[in-house]
């Protein structure tokens, strides 16, 4: 006996469906079905027979992820960035930008070793 995946895409070839050989499908959603986009809602299978449900927003101005929740915005993470494009917080759920759950801190002029250090 064979153990089978299923893949189904789009037009343009973004992967939209993968069904397991247990027939478990998960399925993801993009920004925008006429090009190569990104992908911001992707459904998923739970052992307990449920599925669970992730939402992910982009800053499109630089092409970051900004935030990535559940289906009902209760448990977002949030991520955010300095001017130059790098990852300087952390928040996830019950914590907040004043007392963010990871922070990156960053020194100019240092090109072989640019992160300073990580706060936690």
């Amino acid at each position: 006996m064979w153990a089978i995946t299923q893949y189904q895409y789009d037009a343009v070839g973004n992967p939209t469906g993968v069904t397991d050989p247990n027939n478990h499908t998960t399925t993801t959603s993009y920004d925008n079905p006429t090009y190569r986009g990104f992908a911001t809602r992707v459904i998923r299978p739970r052992p307990d027979g449920g599925t669970l449900t992730t939402q992910t927003d982009y800053d499109f101005t630089t092409l970051v992820v900004s935030r990535v929740s559940d289906a009902e915005n209760q448990d977002a993470t949030s991520y955010e960035y300095d001017s130059w494009g790098r990852l300087t917080k952390v928040i996830r759920p019950g914590d907040s930008a004043n007392a963010p759950t990871v922070e990156y801190q960053y020194h100019a002029g240092d090109a072989l070793n640019p992160l300073s250090w990580v706060v936690t």
